[in-house]
């Protein structure tokens, strides 16, 4: 509260340090959150020209002027991502907004397992792409090709095809690929305490997240819906479309 006094600010949003203790947890939330801050990257949601928003709902701090001002939790309650529309309504309005990494103050634990992680984002990616069907579409195409297939083209080629030839730039090509995702992911999984030989399976993660992507696109687009605890939600309803 007083920092958020001392600098003004309308609202505040921490990024917790996320436990990760499960083998799931491990594979999946560093993936998670390295492809969340690459897309909104801190400098451009605390930059009040951009539009770009994002909040973490277990630490949000609001002025209470600013909420009424902008329709109370009435003006999100349609909405399953709350936090992240909350956010870019509060940018959208003028208010003070900040995101800032505070891990040495706030700490959680997301999903815990497999099934946890599957319904659980299932529900929000799709939110996450504005509930727009071809950019859900597209960036599960983007997350094989650039973060899949190089680790895939890595072991393939030299097992099947062989290096000799053509073949052996193309190898040399994914394999370098490969390895600088590891050593992105060896400095991310020690910021999140996973342990470095995780690394290794980055793509595995991103596999994940791009199967959940998909899964969350179609069913929500198409208006089936997904279940999150026993509900149903998006069901039967055409999606809110982000601005």
């Amino acid at each position: 509260v007083a920092h958020a006094r001392k600098n003004g600010y309308d609202a505040l949003s921490f990024v917790p340090r996320v436990d990760c203790l499960s083998f799931w947890e491990r594979l999946f939330m560093p993936v998670f959150g390295w492809a969340v801050m690459m897309r909104l990257p801190l400098d451009r949601v605390n930059d009040p020209r951009r539009k770009e928003a994002i909040a973490a709902g277990g630490f949000f701090l609001i002025r209470r002027e600013v909420l009424e001002r902008v329709g109370g939790y009435n003006a999100v309650r349609a909405e399953v991502a709350e936090d992240l529309r909350m956010a870019e309504l509060l940018k959208r309005t003028g208010a003070r907004f900040r995101l800032e990494y505070a891990p040495h103050l706030v700490r959680t634990r997301m999903q815990t397992d497999l099934r946890g992680i599957w319904e659980g984002f299932s529900k929000n990616l799709f939110a996450g792409v504005g509930f727009r069907p071809l950019w859900g579409a597209f960036n599960v195409l983007l997350v094989y090709l650039l973060a899949v297939m190089p680790a895939l083209l890595a072991g393939v080629v030299p097992t099947l095809i062989g290096v000799s030839g053509p073949w052996r730039a193309v190898w040399v090509a994914s394999l370098g690929a490969w390895a600088v995702q590891t050593a992105i992911f060896v400095l991310v999984n020690r910021r999140s305490g996973v342990p470095a030989i995780y690394a290794l399976a980055a793509p595995l993660g991103f596999a994940l997240f791009g199967a959940i992507l998909l899964n969350s696109t179609l069913r929500i687009a198409s208006g089936r819906g997904v279940t999150w605890k026993g509900r149903k939600l998006y069901a039967d309803i055409a999606p809110p479309r982000a601005d």
